[in-house]
């Protein structure tokens, strides 16, 4: 039996055809090797009926080519362990439950106080944190012609439970109504 030695990662039906008339070819005794027109299979030597040829197939792709070529078709592994959970909420005063807000009504009656600008840290823990902007009409000299007044701010949400954060803190200087505390509920922010 004639010996082939065949170096390629992945293999063609066309490749296979070209190698199964090869090694029919060495086999019969004939000295000519079907080469098709444009092929990559080509004799490293010269070669005779009673010598074992040796075809060399170039890759079309590196294994870590192919490889990744394959990842993109391939849907992700599951680990039945690992179930991603979903990010806890908090609720506006619209009633939508949204994940680290990036904005937030304090007042839902007449929302003329919130925060904004929020950057959050340890969304998910227990407790999470954010830096931001509070913001509010003063309400000088009346609330329907007062200014809008905005400070940095400091927030703490607490108190998960159920995938819902319960409480927040807003810490904010020099307004003198520093700490300010709410319940968060499904209908927004709430004093506490």
């Amino acid at each position: 039996m004639t010996d082939l030695i065949i170096r390629r990662s992945v293999l063609g039906a066309g490749a296979l055809a070209l190698i199964a008339a090869a090694v029919t070819a060495c086999t019969s005794g004939s000295a000519d090797l079907p080469v098709a027109s444009g092929s990559s299979l080509t004799p490293t030597a010269s070669e005779t009926a009673t010598t074992s040829p040796v075809i060399s197939i170039a890759p079309s792709a590196t294994p870590a080519t192919a490889a990744a070529s394959h990842a993109a078709v391939l849907p992700p592994a599951k680990h039945p362990d690992i179930t991603p959970k979903p990010s806890p909420t908090i609720y506006l005063c619209e009633g939508n439950a949204v994940a680290k807000p990036s904005w937030l009504n304090l007042a839902c009656a007449d929302q003329k106080m919130g925060l904004d600008r929020l950057r959050w840290s340890g969304w998910g823990s227990a407790t999470a944190h954010a830096t931001g902007r509070f913001w509010q009409y003063d309400c000088i000299p009346d609330c329907a012609s007062g200014k809008l007044v905005s400070v940095p701010t400091r927030v703490t949400v607490s108190e998960l439970a159920n995938g819902h954060y319960g409480r927040l803190r807003v810490t904010v200087r020099p307004v003198p109504e520093d700490p300010r505390d709410y319940v968060l509920t499904k209908a927004g922010p709430g004093a506490a």
